[in-house]
């Protein structure tokens, strides 16, 4: 027969040893009793002063570009080259914060895909919109790229940051210092009282980490935007990496807003073709839990769980196929770059097509008169 466990006596918890005079406990920083000041202020006009800027250039390039038939224009460009049923009840606050950071960072992701095609549009010297402008040269389209770029991975990882200072002096942190049956008046509403700190005394100092971070992406992604091509180079001429190095920087120089132009235009067919197929798999698999009802299912707790996977291994499945896609493109605009005269035996149509598309397209060698 099974006895019942019994405990016994215990004694109390051992109360933690005193520390050194020299030693700072951090439990002295009193949570929740937030002084009412800004925070690393010059870091907060910066950014606000970064994010004006991108507000007004934003404006100056899509408003000239919609007023000159954006539509048709974009569709000429892409033609050319070629969230959990059980789970959220549990934290239903958490995924709808986290739920409103990621509508929040989709919509600065298009209005930043629109703003750099714009700039292209506009800025890019011969262009219809640059005619009759003094100011279209390709330094002013790398500049203001190189800006939006920055001003949108800032931006980006503020909001990112901002719902992470949100949950943790929100729902996370009251739960942990004062309990989940609180009777503080002053952490009636916890989520709204952090959301409110995290944009106005504490948006300068997540600006300023999120500085910290954006120098160190950014740099990460332009050495991996570097190497992809001395790879190519590696890959098609058989030289060392310091050499093809070399080569790629000489190439940059030569054909930089042509190869940064033809990456973008690329990398938005493909990061929209990965997320249609991740909501294409999501709607399959909501509907295989609609119609077969497994058990396991019976109360509906796994549509969204299952729903939310199948969206990110789709895109996920996606995105790496795309990869083979984006090599492939990359190798050929090398080589129309170095050899464009191998194209027109290759593929005489597409090669005349380039040529008269594009004026600063010139073979190097003798094209063989069959296709003159």
């Amino acid at each position: 027969m099974a006895t019942k466990y019994d405990p016994g006596r215990h004694d109390p918890y051992v109360q933690p040893a005193p520390f050194s005079p020299g030693y700072r406990n951090v439990s002295e920083d009193q949570p929740f009793k937030v002084e009412k000041r800004v925070n690393d202020k010059f870091f907060l006009v910066v950014f606000l002063a970064q994010l004006l800027a991108f507000c007004v250039v934003s404006g100056i390039v899509l408003t000239a570009w919609i007023a000159s038939g954006a539509s048709d224009s974009m569709e000429e460009q892409i033609k050319d080259s070629i969230t959990l049923n059980h789970i959220a009840v549990v934290f239903a606050l958490t995924g709808a914060i986290a739920f409103g950071s990621l509508i929040i960072q989709a919509m600065l992701s298009v209005w930043y895909t629109f703003t750099v095609v714009a700039t292209f549009a506009k800025y890019t010297p011969g262009s219809s919109l640059c005619k009759a402008e003094k100011t279209c040269s390709i330094g002013a389209v790398i500049g203001l790229i190189i800006f939006e770029t920055f001003s949108f991975i800032w931006t980006s990882g503020v909001i990112g940051n901002i719902a992470i200072a949100t949950l943790a002096g929100g729902p996370y942190g009251v739960w942990y210092y004062k309990g989940p049956r609180h009777q503080d008046e002053s952490s009636k509403h916890p989520t709204i009282s952090a959301l409110g700190r995290a944009t106005t005394y504490s948006l300068g100092s997540i600006a300023f980490g999120s500085l910290i971070v954006t120098f160190l992406e950014m740099l990460q992604v332009a050495v991996e935007y570097f190497n992809r091509y001395a790879y190519i180079r590696i890959a098609l001429c058989g030289k060392s990496y310091i050499d093809s190095a070399k080569d790629t920087y000489h190439f940059f120089k030569e054909r930089g807003l042509d190869t940064l132009a033809n990456d973008c235009l690329v990398n938005i067919a493909l990061v929209w073709g990965g997320y249609c197929v991740g909501l294409i798999s999501a709607i399959l698999a909501f509907l295989y839990l609609y119609f077969t009802n497994p058990k396991y299912n019976s109360d509906g707790s796994y549509y969204a769980p299952v729903t939310i996977f199948a969206f990110i291994i789709g895109a996920q499945c996606s995105m790496t196929l795309s990869s083979a896609i984006e090599a492939g493109v990359s190798t050929i605009f090398v080589g129309i770059s170095t050899h464009p005269q191998i194209l027109a035996t290759r593929a005489p149509d597409l090669y005349y097509k380039i040529r008269d598309d594009y004026e600063d397209f010139k073979p190097t060698a003798k094209i063989p008169p069959r296709y003159k």
